[in-house]
C-alpha cells in the first residue's frame, strides 16, 4: 500500500511539473512573435531597436524549455522505480531541487507574461505538490527482492 501511494504522489508531481516548461514555451512563443513583428519606435536609433531584448530572450527561453523538460522525466523515473518496487534513492530529492531552481526562473518569466497570474499560480501549485511528494514517507530498503521474499 505504501509503495502505491508513493507512486501516485510521484506521478502527480511529474504531471504538475509540466507547467514549468509550459511557462517557458509560452514566453518563447511571445518573444518570437515580438521579434517577428517589431514595433518601430520613433527616434530610437539604438541597434536592434525595441526588440533587441526579445532577440536575446528567444535562445534563453529555448534553453530553459529544454532544461524544464527534464523535470517530468525525473519525476516519471521516480514514479516507475517506486511502482516496480525498486529503491528510489535520492532521485526525488534531485528532482525537487532542480524543480525549485526552475521555479525561480519560471516564476519571473510567468510574471512578465500577459495574464501571468494563472501561470504563477500553476507554478506555486506545482512546487507544493513536489514538496508533498518528497515528504510522503516511504520504507527504506524496499527492493524488488525484499518484496518477493515477503
Amino acid at each position: 500500500m505504501g509503495v502505491l501511494v508513493v507512486w501516485h504522489w510521484y506521478g502527480v508531481a511529474g504531471l504538475a511539473s509540466v507547467v514549468v516548461p509550459g511557462v517557458f514555451l509560452r514566453a518563447l512563443r511571445l518573444a518570437q512573435w515580438q521579434v517577428s513583428h517589431p514595433v518601430i519606435v520613433p527616434d530610437d536609433d539604438s541597434p536592434g531597436g525595441g526588440t533587441m531584448g526579445n532577440v536575446v530572450a528567444v535562445p534563453i527561453f529555448g534553453l530553459a524549455l529544454l532544461a524544464g523538460l527534464l523535470l517530468p522525466l525525473l519525476w516519471g523515473a521516480a514514479a516507475v522505480r517506486a511502482w516496480t518496487g525498486r529503491t528510489v534513492g535520492t532521485l526525488p530529492t534531485i528532482a525537487i531541487v532542480l524543480q525549485g531552481v526552475g521555479l525561480l526562473f519560471a516564476f519571473a518569466a510567468a510574471r512578465a507574461l500577459p495574464h501571468g497570474l494563472p501561470w504563477g499560480a500553476g507554478l506555486v501549485a506545482s512546487g507544493l505538490l513536489a514538496v508533498a511528494a518528497v515528504r510522503v514517507p516511504r520504507r527504506p530498503g524496499r527492493t524488488a527482492a525484499a518484496q518477493q521474499a515477503s
